[in-house]
């Protein structure tokens, strides 16, 4: 008899699909999803249905969006008529909506297991003493084992006293094999070597919204100090958010419309193009869990600079192999990160050509193995 697994989360993104088809493809669980919504207001993405092989729900409710925050809280009607619906054995859910609450509950009323997908750290978490902090250990004591985004995200769980035969440490990522072959065939696309001849001698990219706490003040600062050394560089924006006009005024008061675009929100596909043009991604965020771009842009061969800030800086930006990891909010360190890989010509190929090799260890598949680790060491536990 198959072991009855369930998995929530806030909404249905994408770059997730696969990992859930593969969790689904293990024989021993009967998998389903539920979503708290379809999509949140700050997002803009094409999701193909069709590629979904697990059973899901979409749960009926509201969103309440917060633009300062960055976040969307879901009210949700009929979870409890839901879960007892599926009966599972086992649930997966992170800790941050009232449905996760109503499962967590439930699943200690039924003695059923319960799991925390975990990505938050200590770098991006502001809350881990006082009554939240309490609240949060108290959680995480009677939580049966964690699932996490990575080697941050697990020293997370550690930093509450929990122990290590519980955590289930993966690494958090997109289809990078689909990014990888795509990029390969636009490379040796016509179009590609006209684009890439129009550029300059290294183009920059950072993807993602133009929000206060991606850091992007600080990234336009140290190219207008680079501005001053040479024109021969591009920078791509890709995104679109509440800092767009700003940044938009940043760069025509400081001259660099020549060699700043703004391409505003694309989809995956154009995405990957922009990737395999550019030579080196900038991750300067403030406050970043993980940094999911990151694995995007180095399965199209691309160096990393990002800040320390950013989460997964610390299992895939390898100092002297693959990129760069700067003090968060020094212009200064972010300047010469990028000096140093614009005037290093052979180092920049060979980090370029370095993170495609680390990044396809990284894989859907890979990560989904945690998660079925995971649900073995449940039912071995019982």
């Amino acid at each position: 008899m198959k072991t009855k697994v369930l998995l929530m989360t806030n909404m249905l993104p994408p770059y997730r699909i696969e990992l859930f088809n593969n969790i689904a493809s293990e024989e021993s669980i009967d998998f389903t999803v539920f979503f708290l919504s379809e999509s949140e207001k700050n997002r803009k993405w094409n999701i193909n249905k069709e590629r979904i092989k697990f059973k899901y729900k979409i749960l009926k409710g509201y969103q309440i969006f917060f633009p300062k925050k960055d976040w969307a809280l879901h009210l949700n009607r009929g979870v409890i008529r839901n879960l007892l619906g599926v009966k599972p054995d086992i649930i997966i859910a992170q800790y941050d909506e009232l449905a996760y609450w109503v499962a967590f509950l439930y699943a200690k009323i039924f003695r059923k297991k319960f799991v925390i997908w975990n990505g938050s750290t200590l770098l991006s978490s502001e809350k881990t003493k006082g009554i939240v902090g309490n609240v949060k250990k108290l959680l995480f004591k009677n939580t049966d084992a964690f699932v996490t985004y990575g080697s941050k995200a697990s020293e997370y769980i550690r930093y509450f006293g929990i122990s290590e035969d519980k955590i289930f440490t993966g690494c958090n990522t997109v289809d990078v094999e689909y990014f990888y072959n795509q990029s390969l065939l636009y490379k040796n696309s016509e179009e590609y070597k006209m684009r890439r001849n129009e550029l300059n001698k290294i183009v920059f990219v950072y993807s993602g919204q133009l929000i206060l706490r991606k850091g992007i003040n600080v990234m336009l600062e140290a190219f207008k100090k680079i501005s001053k050394l040479t024109e021969d560089w591009n920078l791509t924006i890709i995104g679109d958010g509440i800092l767009r006009q700003y940044i938009e005024s940043y760069i025509k008061e400081n001259n660099m419309e020549k060699n700043v675009l703004i391409t505003g929100h694309l989809q995956m596909d154009e995405i990957i193009k922009w990737y395999t043009l550019s030579d080196v991604l900038i991750l300067p965020s403030h406050k970043e869990v993980w940094g999911l771009v990151i694995n995007e842009a180095m399965a199209c061969g691309n160096a990393i600079i990002c800040s320390d800030k950013v989460g997964a800086g610390y299992d895939l930006v390898k100092k002297d192999f693959n990129g760069i990891v700067y003090h968060d909010e020094s212009i200064d360190e972010l300047f010469n990160s990028i000096v140093f890989l614009y005037e290093n010509n052979q180092i920049l190929r060979e980090y370029k050509q370095n993170s495609q090799k680390l990044i396809l260890n990284c894989t859907q598949k890979a990560y989904a193995e945690k998660f079925i680790e995971a649900i073995k060491y449940l039912l071995s536990s019982r």
